[in-house]
């Protein structure tokens, strides 16, 4: 299978009483088991055609209170699972995944933390993973909050292969540091950087980065490799010593009307880095 999906799910009856289940999602076929022993064992009996099988990636949505994680990875153990992507909300949840995680070794480790924001305390706590996403609350406003987040992005860098990030509201000279540290590893880094095109345009201009700059100039520790234009988003890539950077920016067209440009302008648009050979990164 290409994919596979396993969710802790639970809902409350009318007698207030909480029943918490299983879904695990086999390419098209869904199954449902009660968090008990005798569902385990109904969920072996619908799936033995099944054990062994390859899966591409296996999603796991954990809840807080979680009844018994064993009972999660002894689901999990059934399969062969190449990458084990933790979907997190909560404390609860990432605890449960960080320990999940610790008794899983033979596969690649995501995580996507998906509530409004992740604090500072939930990443440091993470082993290393192929990929970490994550979005920055709102309320990271001042120079200190952004350096310390700068710092912390940095030591994230040095360890998970390929880092995501919402919300960003970096300074240039930060995004300068985050190249400088991706460009010296040793290892491979990726880093998605994801924000409003008006800080995208504010990092481009500060590197002297310009609309009419052409493939192969050359500023400063800049050289612009590549450029590409689509019906909304202009691309714009450059090599930096050993790491590239590829800037996503709103594009405004001759006749394009105004509400477009806004509506587009107020999207958040991508700044992707990675060192080494470059790669296509959708």
């Amino acid at each position: 299978f290409d994919e596979a999906v396993i969710s802790m799910n639970e809902y409350q009856g009318y007698s207030n009483e909480i029943t918490r289940f299983i879904l695990v999602k086999l390419g098209e076929v869904w199954f449902k088991n009660e968090f008990t022993e005798d569902g385990f064992e109904q969920f072996q009996r619908q799936t033995k055609m099944f054990y062994g099988i390859q899966i591409r990636e296996c999603k796991i949505r954990l809840i807080s209170d979680c009844p018994n994680i064993d009972y999660v990875r002894r689901v999990a153990s059934l399969f062969r699972i190449e990458l084990l992507t933790f979907i997190v909300d909560s404390d609860g949840s990432l605890e449960n995944a960080i320990e999940l995680m610790s008794t899983v070794d033979d596969c690649k480790k995501n995580v996507e933390i998906v509530r409004d924001y992740a604090t500072e305390q939930d990443l440091t706590l993470l082993p290393p993973l192929e990929q970490l996403s994550f979005t920055i609350r709102e309320s990271y406003s001042t120079a200190r909050e952004m350096q310390r987040f700068t710092t912390a992005l940095l030591n994230l860098i040095a360890i998970h292969k390929v880092v995501v990030v919402s919300n960003v509201q970096l300074q240039s000279n930060d995004m300068k540091r985050i190249l400088e540290v991706i460009s010296s590893e040793t290892l491979e880094r990726m880093v998605k950087l994801s924000t409003k095109t008006h800080i995208v345009k504010s990092w481009m201009t500060n590197f002297r980065i310009y609309p009419d700059t052409l493939i192969g100039d050359v500023i400063g520790e800049f050289t612009v490799i590549r450029k590409f234009s689509d019906d909304f988003d202009d691309y714009v890539w450059l090599r930096y010593h050993n790491c590239w950077i590829r800037f996503q920016i709103a594009s405004v067209r001759p006749n394009q009307l105004r509400h477009d440009i806004l509506r587009n302008e107020l999207l958040e648009k991508t700044v992707a880095i990675g060192n080494g050979e470059y790669r296509d990164w959708e």
